[in-house]
């Protein structure tokens, strides 16, 4: 499951958001940004600028992830707290962390919990299960 996954993910049970992410395997598989006239990271450029990211979702993310995110070894995958303007003299970086976060970190096994009630929806070969139980669906 990529992290851009996970920033579009909301308990079926609570709508709580974000899903706090435990995980045991995670895996960097790199990419080449897509290049346009603007410039690479264009994607995550426009995802951001039009709102289609949750900043608080990848931060949390990185957060519940952060050791294993060093593990893989990456670099520096720090995000300043607070989203960044286009004008900022480090926007580029952050958009470059957040095309490796979001499209180049996948977690393979783990699980996804609900803050609210601590339901936790597995993760596995990092496809999310958020299948509800008989019990847990309301009738």
């Amino acid at each position: 499951m990529r992290l851009l996954t996970h920033n579009t993910l909301q308990s079926p049970l609570t709508s709580s958001y974000p899903l706090k992410i435990t995980c045991t395997a995670l895996r960097h598989i790199p990419s080449t940004p897509l290049t346009t006239d603007e410039g690479p990271y264009d994607f995550v450029r426009n995802l951001l600028e039009n709102g289609k990211i949750e900043w608080d979702g990848v931060t949390g993310a990185r957060e519940d992830l952060k050791d294993k995110i060093e593990e893989l070894a990456v670099g520096d995958l720090q995000l300043p707290s607070s989203q960044p303007s286009p004008d900022s003299p480090d926007y580029t970086s952050t958009l470059k962390t957040l095309h490796i976060l979001l499209l180049e970190v996948h977690v393979l096994e783990g699980t996804l919990i609900d803050k609210e009630n601590g339901r936790a929806f597995k993760i596995d070969n990092g496809i999310p299960n958020m299948i509800l139980l008989e019990d847990e669906i309301e009738r």
